[in-house]
This record gives C-alpha cells, structure tokens and sequence, in this order.
C-alpha cells in the first residue's frame, strides 16, 4: 500500500516538473522568436538604410560622370521621345506646320537609323558638348555643364546644360494673285501681312483711264513652311477659282476676265462699234454716224478724226468672218474694255479679195444711257 502511494506521490510529481519545463520551453521559444524577429527587422533597417547609402553615392558618383549624364541626355533620341524633342526644336515650325506633321518629320529621321552621339572639342573646361547622329547624319547637339560639387561627397556634378534638335529649314514660297483674292495655304488663308509687293498692274494698257476707273492689279504674298505645300487655292473677289500654275516654289494665278458677268449685256454693243470703226476706215461708214459712238475729245475720237482712209481702193463689198469677243475687263461701274477679234474681208472691184485679221482692246466709257468708245488699240 505504501509502496502504491510514493509511486502515486512520484508520478504527480514528474507532472508537475513536466509542466514546469513545457512553460519554461514555451518561454525560451517566445523569446527566440522575438529575438530573431526583431534581429530581422534590425538587420532589413540597416540594409534599407545601407542601400540608401549606396544608392545615393552611387547616383552621387554616376552624376559626377559625364558619360552617365550624356547618356541620359541622349535618351530622348534613343526613346523618340517627340514631347520632349519638339521642346528643343525651333519653336517657329510650330507657328506653320502642326505637331503631327512635326513627329511625321522626325520619325523619317530617326527610324531604323543607328543612333549615337559623340563628344566634341570645346573649350570651356566646365562644358562638354555631344553630337547626336543619326547613321551619318547630325540631328542634334547638347551640352553637359559641371554645376557644383557635391556636397556630401565632393564628386564634380554635371546636369544637361542645353539641348538643340536640328529641325528642317524652312522653304519660301511666293503666289502672285489678283489683288483682292482669298489665297489658301492648305485650308488656311493668308493675310494682309504675308503680302510684300503690292498694286502691280494687271496690264500695261497704254491707256488714260478715267478717274473713277481702277486698272485690275496684282500682288505677291510671300510664306515659308517646312514639310512642303500641298494645296494652293486663289479666288477671286468675284468668288470665282483662279487657275494656278506653279514653277518650283513660285505660284501664279490668273487674272480671271469679266466675261460671264459683261458679255451678255455687252457684246452685242461692242460688236456694233468695232464693225462700223473698221467700216469707217475702208470708207463704208460716215465720221458724222462714227462719232455718235465716241466720246467727244477722247483719244478714240481724236484718231478717227484724223485717220486717212484714201489707203483703200474702190471694193465692191465688205463682211466680217470670224468674229469673237471675249476678255473683259470692269475698271469701274462706267468703264471697261474687251478685245474684238476677227476677219475683215473685203472684196474689190478690180483684184481679189483680201482678208485683214484684226484684233483690238476696245475701251468704253458709258455717257448718259449708252456705251460709247474713248480708246482703242491694237493686239
């Protein structure tokens, strides 16, 4: 029975001491646990803050390092980076062409082509200057500038001192247009301020005019863009197109004649007058009837009055072949002028028949209801 009760007494006892020591292992492992965890987060502190040690020396360094700098300059070459490319273009060709067209450009330049930059002489120990190609085609510089020292480490810094994108040069075009028209550029009109000679005269009449007429002139405006022209358009005050030719970088647009607006109203009247002036010359029609069409005291009138028809021989007829009308010209609301065109054939009594082609710019004057002629001439 005692035997029983120490070996019950013996196990209660290893219980106690077993429980004893768990406690004291679960201890010892919460406080390995908590060593190693906060040995950990010491260990990755100083590893963040070693490396940002690192790191800053080593931007530090990389910074003091011209071909760092120069590489990072170069980027945007390498990257076609056309935001900032077009920052360092000739802000003018942005005044002309558009940022598409621009990137359009540049791209041509740089695809496919073996980018590289190279450093060149300079003679400020504090710059450094690269050149930028593209293959064997330079399309851009930039400089590196020593700014300070650094300082926390004493290294030389360099930083982009400037960038330069070598853009296209810019072509100068010309358009000589009627005075008064709508000239466009590709879609967009040019202004007062692109003309640069103005009041050329549309023709060299060799005429007086009266003083209310306006002899049609011409005048040049002048442009540049960069990537070319597509389009040219000119329109007259009238709202008609101008036919435009073009000769290189040179655009000429022509005068558009007043035929669709006078010859309806006009051309049976100018027909009237040119066939009795040419009869009047071969002896078929009175000067007294002649100067009912003539303004009195007008060059036209002063020529009729001392032409000399005795050129003429006897005829047994006359007729007018061919004739045709066209090119007129308003200078005013009272005045304007055509050119007649034809074949005065005469036939004579005693040899045969001749044929006289005759062409004249007829210039009329409208005195009270009726067009009369004040100067002609010869074409």
């Amino acid at each position: 029975m005692k035997t029983e009760q120490k070996q019950s007494k013996k196990a209660g006892e290893r219980r106690i001491q077993e429980k004893k020591r768990q406690k004291r292992s679960r201890l010892y492992t919460k406080i390995f646990y908590g060593f190693y965890a906060l040995t950990v987060i010491a260990l990755f502190v100083g590893f963040l803050y070693a490396s940002r040690v690192v790191s800053d020396y080593v931007k530090a360094y990389e910074a003091s390092q011209p071909k760092y700098a120069a590489s990072a300059a170069a980027q945007p070459f390498y990257a076609h980076d056309y935001d900032v490319l077009s920052r360092h273009t000739d802000q003018d060709i942005f005044q002309y062409e558009s940022r598409a067209e621009y990137e359009a450009y540049m791209e041509k330049q740089l695809a496919g082509k073996f980018i590289s930059y190279n450093e060149v002489f300079t003679t400020d120990e504090d710059l450094k200057k690269y050149v930028v190609k593209a293959d064997d085609q330079k399309i851009g510089d930039f400089t590196l500038r020593h700014s300070a020292d650094h300082e926390k480490y004493g290294f030389w810094l360099w930083t982009l001192d400037s960038m330069n994108v070598e853009g296209p040069e810019a072509s100068v075009y010309t358009v000589d247009a009627p005075s008064g028209a709508t000239v466009l550029v590709d879609g967009k009109a040019l202004g007062e301020e692109d003309i640069v000679v103005r009041d050329i005269p549309e023709f060299d009449l060799g005429v007086t005019l009266p003083e209310d007429a306006v002899q049609p002139s011409r005048c040049v405006y002048e442009f540049r863009r960069y990537f070319g022209v597509s389009d040219i358009s000119v329109t007259d005050v009238h709202g008609e197109p101008c036919e435009v030719s073009v000769s290189g970088r040179r655009y000429t647009a022509a005068y558009n004649y007043d035929d669709s607006r006078l010859a309806e109203a006009l051309e049976e009247r100018v027909i009237r007058v040119v066939r009795r002036l040419s009869c009047y010359m071969t002896n078929d029609y009175s000067q007294y009837s002649m100067d009912k069409d003539l303004v009195k005291d007008s060059q036209a009138y002063k020529y009729v009055h001392g032409f000399d028809s005795d050129w003429i021989a006897s005829h047994r007829s006359y007729d007018f072949l061919n004739m045709d009308v066209r090119n007129y010209v308003s200078y005013s609301e009272d005045c304007f002028s055509a050119e007649a065109r034809y074949d005065y054939k005469i036939t004579y009594y005693y040899s045969d028949p001749e044929i006289y082609p005759t062409a004249y710019r007829l210039f009329f004057r409208k005195t009270g209801d009726e067009w009369k002629l004040f100067d002609f001439t010869l074409i």
